[in-house]
């Protein structure tokens, strides 16, 4: 399945802090269906059903990310148009990775279309981090946004 970005990216962070879980379970969680990946909302309840306390943040800058990162998942929804279903399932684009390191230009992500850790030069983001966002029946793709989640010890 193409729009698996959104359960990938929770599989990542899962076997990070050791708490695997197979990918159909959580595209199931996600609520994933053909041709559509997996919503802000369904991502936070994914989380939240393995134990999470997730939220999700918007507007977010460089400077949060940073304060967040040492103990927190964030997973990135940003735009690409290597998935032109996204997450309204109308076009628009929209593509979960997880970041996993910062450093003053860069970023690293985990990125489910690679299935291992990039590198992008932080303005590369900047100009793609965009995540689509139906609000009263209106595409808008202007919110930075991450949803975070408190690490969790491994067992």
């Amino acid at each position: 399945m193409d729009d698996d970005c959104g359960p990938a990216s929770l599989q990542y962070a899962l076997r990070r802090d050791r708490r695997g879980a197979d990918l159909e379970t959580l595209a199931k969680l996600c609520k994933l269906k053909r041709d559509n990946g997996a919503l802000t909302s369904s991502m936070v309840a994914a989380l939240t059903s393995r134990g999470y306390k997730a939220w999700v943040e918007s507007e977010v800058t460089w400077e949060r990310v940073a304060e967040l990162l040492p103990k927190h998942h964030l997973f990135l929804s940003w735009w690409t148009m290597f998935f032109p279903s996204g997450e309204t399932g109308n076009g628009a684009g929209a593509h979960w990775s997880v970041i996993t390191r910062l450093s003053e230009r860069n970023v690293w992500i985990y990125d489910p279309s690679y299935a291992r850790v990039v590198g992008f030069p932080k303005a590369t983001l900047d100009a793609l981090w965009v995540t689509p966002e139906m609000i009263d029946g209106a595409l808008h793709d202007e919110i930075r946004l991450v949803v975070a989640a408190p690490r969790r010890k491994r067992v």
